[in-house]
């Protein structure tokens, strides 16, 4: 995400400002619920402008069943791209499987030989032409999800809300499921 986000907002991005959320915290219960309403829960990296200052994440996000991003599976990758210029676009193919990996390690160590033998570094990035500024994680708002258990009697739905309410946490949609 460093580079992507280098080479699309021209600014240094180094690996310390991606935040990175890993997957160990999803259950199979969590996958399952989001499908039942209607979410594919994938593993996304964002890199997005905001104004001057730029967030870079990888985190386990949910998106509608309808998004482009949620058809892709297994060993293929995609980069999903919205410009003003272009609108939405995407770029998909093979990535993690095992012949494209070992294609795309090959192909650097040859390249890695060639510049040994030139006496060369390889070749570098265009120069950013603008500053770094990362979003803070403070500065970074989006929509959670929440698979909260409660014992079905009174009050526990306003209980919940309450705490909410507290932490200035707005409850904008709300879905319930009794099973």
């Amino acid at each position: 995400m460093a580079i992507l986000a280098r080479l699309g907002f021209s600014m240094n991005v180094d690996l310390e400002d991606v935040k990175v959320k890993g997957i160990s915290d999803i259950s199979d219960e969590d996958i399952n619920f989001s499908k039942r309403f209607g979410y594919t829960m994938k593993l996304i990296g964002i890199a997005q402008r905001d104004g001057e200052k730029v967030e870079v994440s990888v985190q386990p996000t949910l998106l509608p069943d309808h998004h482009p991003l949620s058809s892709v599976n297994n060993e293929f990758n995609a980069v999903y791209v919205y410009g003003s210029a272009v609108g939405e676009t995407m770029f998909y193919g093979p990535g993690a499987g095992s012949l494209p990996t070992a294609t795309a390690v090959v192909s650097d160590l040859v390249a890695v030989m060639k510049n040994m033998r030139l006496g060369v570094n390889g070749s570098g990035f265009i120069a950013p032409q603008f500053e770094k500024k990362i979003k803070s994680s403070s500065e970074i708002f989006a929509q959670q999800f929440f698979r909260i258990h409660v014992r079905d009697q009174v009050g526990a739905f306003s209980r919940i809300t309450s705490i909410f309410f507290l932490k200035e946490a707005s409850a904008l949609k709300r879905s319930f499921s009794f099973l």
